[in-house]
């Protein structure tokens, strides 16, 4: 069984999901449509009444929610015995409530529609009363007496809309580059201290409590942890040890090259020249788009193994190129040269805007058509040219804004580099 979330309902759509709830096109002709504490007839006149007698005929009017079946061949009087089961012990104590059957799709479900004030003491709905995941339970049980299917242990770790959104699109999200530093440290580990070890070298602080249910990990730079499970749901506890011991038998046997080490030469980078030859804000700005792969890179990092700060800035690529362009072709490398393009770009939108006030009141006047023609093209450019200005001067701000923070985390960037480096120093490498 799927048991949605609930909708609200504003001041202006009452009537309109009671008609969409009760279509006689989807529910047979009317034939699978019921009504708990009120007719199905008279269904908004009951609703609006309940709340005219409490004085609540404001805000949030009624909730719309559904409930569906995994099975497709259960019949539309079973679907709405159980709609209106389900409806009456949640809701029907104290609330008037359309219940309705949908059959023009291949899974039957069922529609409600409950007042959002209750016609017992006039309190309105809230807390665990519109908390869909406190019904799961009245949900199964009915399942489970009527023989129909349902999940007994479902697996919680799907993540939000908004991720999945971005995930869909090829946008990096804080998700979907956690899953990718965990596949690739579960491919090359054998046991939890070495995925542990491996994790904080990609950026990653693992968790592993086995008091609690779940394993998390936290992004470098954040104190908010993702459990694995909702990166995926075969990264349980169970689901990573297996992994790991069958890395042992799978991985070939290691070659040990340690009696042999030549000397490697670290050669100046574009990244070095950039460091080198630039100042100021745009320094910094040049130096993020290069690490990002933005300019002068032939292939783009990893993202795994980018420093967590530089992890940070990979959902606002787009942008970051934008404002690198912008600096670049107005010469800006200061926060006076950048504080002096926005006084430019404020005065000139002054200016457009002004000229097309005046060409608005030159079109109200009684001029001829090709004249009046005229003048709407030139609103049009004027118009087209502001919202370029508006943007530019948007990114402006955001520099701004973002100049100093990006400055700070530069340089923990290269702090860490540099004791990578010294590390490294003791091994044979040499600059």
């Amino acid at each position: 069984m799927a048991v949605s979330k609930l909708w609200s309902i504003n001041e202006s759509g009452l009537s309109s999901v009671l008609q969409y709830a009760a279509n006689p096109k989807k529910t047979n002709n009317k034939l699978y449509i019921s009504g708990i504490n009120c007719e199905p007839e008279t269904a908004y006149e009951e609703f609006t009444a309940v709340k005219r007698s409490y004085a609540k005929a404001d805000g949030i009017e009624a909730y719309h929610g559904y409930l569906s079946f995994k099975e497709q061949n259960i019949t539309p009087e079973l679907t709405m015995k159980i709609g209106t089961e389900f409806a009456q012990e949640v809701w029907g104590k104290r609330f008037q409530i359309l219940v309705t059957v949908h059959t023009d799709t291949e899974h039957p479900h069922c529609h409600f529609v409950i007042n959002s004030v209750s016609f017992v003491d006039g309190k309105k709905l809230w807390g665990e009363e519109k908390a869909w995941f406190k019904f799961k339970q009245t949900a199964d049980r009915l399942c489970e007496k009527y023989g129909l299917y349902y999940n007994p242990k479902p697996v919680r770790g799907r993540s939000s809309s908004y991720h999945y959104n971005r995930e869909k699109k090829g946008e990096p999200t804080r998700y979907l580059l956690a899953r990718e530093a965990m596949e690739k440290a579960l491919l090359q580990c054998t046991n939890t201290a070495d995925l542990r070890y491996t994790l904080a070298k990609l950026g990653y602080e693992l968790t592993m409590n086995d008091r609690r249910k779940y394993w998390t990990i936290t992004p470098k730079g954040s104190k908010k942890p993702i459990r694995l499970v909702k990166l995926s749901a075969d990264y349980t506890p169970e689901g990573i040890r297996h992994r790991l011991v069958n890395n042992r038998y799978d991985r070939p046997p290691r070659i040990d090259y340690r009696h042999y080490r030549p000397k490697q030469y670290k050669l100046p980078t574009c990244g070095d020249r950039i460091l080198q030859r630039t100042s100021g804000i745009y320094r910094i700005y040049l130096y993020y788009a290069f690490r990002l792969g933005v300019i002068h890179s032939y292939r783009r990092p990893d993202p795994a193994k980018l420093h967590w700060i530089f992890k940070e800035e990979l959902a606002y690529l787009d942008r970051l190129s934008e404002e690198v362009r912008l600096m670049g072709r107005e010469k800006i490398s200061t926060d006076v040269e950048l504080l002096a393009y926005k006084h430019k770009l404020e005065d000139r939108i002054q200016t457009f805007s002004d000229e097309r006030s005046d060409l608005r009141k030159h079109s109200r006047r009684k001029i001829s058509a090709d004249e009046l023609k005229e003048t709407k093209d030139k609103i049009t450019h004027i118009t087209i040219n502001l919202r370029k200005l508006r943007h530019e001067l948007k990114l402006c701000e955001h520099i701004a804004e973002r100049s100093k923070v990006m400055e700070q985390g530069l340089e923990t960037v290269l702090n860490d580099e540099q004791k990578t480096r010294a590390k490294n120093k003791s091994r044979g490498y040499e600059r």
